[in-house]
């Protein structure tokens, strides 16, 4: 079977599995087993088993919403109804794949490579959801002060909020409540840190 074949096999049976049963109970070998290949295999294409399979997984999420976003719909993001609106739909598609966020979670906090592990990730030519985000942002805040590291923190926070309000089951109160704090506070910063 080809290499692509086996790889994207092993992605689906993965996600499915972990969607299902939750990151904590899959293991590198259960994907393994049910892709009908060995466990070397697995390890051929993902050498950190489940969590190179969950990143990669993570950037094909993010690759997806690129190619399913329509840029000449997003408006004015200082606009708060469009910029909530726009929130709300990121929101939703995290609540979408929030067992696979539970699983990225679990990797930052237990593992302390993992998070060495995603910044190298996202700095790679693999992660276009960041640059597709931030130059979005800058479209709309084109005055930002060291925009790469502003968006990295900015980014870092909304991400850590979103997660936390989708894996604690609307932890910070409802989803209007919790977008409107949101757009608030992305905005206020984003505003601030203009020239």
């Amino acid at each position: 079977m080809p290499i692509i074949e086996t790889k994207d096999r092993i992605l689906r049976v993965a996600k499915k599995l972990i969607i299902k049963n939750g990151y904590s109970a899959v293991s590198s070998r259960r994907i393994a087993k049910e892709s009908k290949i060995s466990a070397s295999t697995l390890f051929y294409h993902f050498p950190k088993g489940k969590l190179s399979i969950l990143y990669e997984i993570i950037l094909s999420f993010g690759n997806k919403f690129i190619e399913n976003f329509d840029i000449s719909q997003v408006g004015e993001l200082n606009n708060p109804e469009e910029g909530k609106a726009y929130l709300f739909k990121y929101l939703e598609i995290h609540r979408q794949f929030a067992p696979l966020i539970n699983g990225f979670e679990i990797e930052l906090l237990t593992n302390k490579n993992a998070l060495k592990d995603l910044e190298k990730l996202m700095q790679s030519g693999k992660n276009r959801l960041d640059t597709f985000l931030k130059n979005i942002f800058l479209k709309f805040y084109p005055n930002i002060k060291e925009p790469e590291k502003t968006f990295f923190i900015i980014g870092r926070i909304c991400t850590s909020l979103i997660h936390t309000h989708v894996i604690l089951d609307n932890f910070y109160g409802t989803d209007e409540e919790f977008v409107d704090i949101l757009y608030r506070m992305l905005s206020g910063l984003l505003a601030s840190n203009s020239v």
